[in-house]
This record gives structure tokens, sequence and C-alpha cells, in this order.
């Protein structure tokens, strides 16, 4: 997410990564993907994300072994944030994976 402070998509949710969550996919912006699912050790993916003042892009990734990591090249000027869950956690909430 790029300049917090301007941010505002849905007022929905009192939970803010929710709401971010519920923002536009902005192809230009993020990209074409907005999933990734790695089935193997080691498999990596390249994303290109160029946001505007106020933009954010929200990608679910998913790993069938291992753990998901990411390095980015460049971070000035933007936030990161992850939410990490696993079937447990969305059986528990009541929501099918």
């Amino acid at each position: 997410m790029k300049d917090t402070a301007n941010f505002n998509c849905s007022n929905s949710y009192s939970d803010p990564m929710m709401a971010k969550a519920m923002c536009p996919f902005n192809r230009r912006s993020c990209g074409n993907n907005t999933a990734f699912n790695f089935d193997s050790v080691g498999q990596k993916q390249n994303i290109n994300v160029t946001l505007n003042k106020g933009e954010t892009c929200t990608f679910q990734i998913e790993a069938q072994c291992g753990l998901p990591a990411f390095k980015p090249n460049d971070t000035t000027g933007f936030d990161i944030e992850t939410i990490d869950y696993d079937e447990d956690d969305l059986d528990s909430a009541g929501i099918q994976a």
C-alpha cells in the first residue's frame, strides 16, 4: 500500500486488513494475477507493482509445501502487510478454502 494516510476504499470492515482486501484489483498497477499457488519448494514468482498515491494491491499466496516467503527489491514509500493462516483458521471462521 502506498500512502496509508490517503487510503480510503471500504468502511465496511473495522479491521483495516479486511477493508484493504475489498479494494478493486488494478491490473495496471498490480499485474495480471491476484493469487499464486506454490506446489514445490524453491518455486519463484516475480511480481512487479507500481502504485500511485492511495492505491493498494492484495495478493493471495498459497503454498502446498514449505512456507511462502517474499523479498521486495525496494519498499520506499510502501507498507507491506501480511496475514498468515491455515485451513484450521478458515474452518473455525466458517470459511471454505
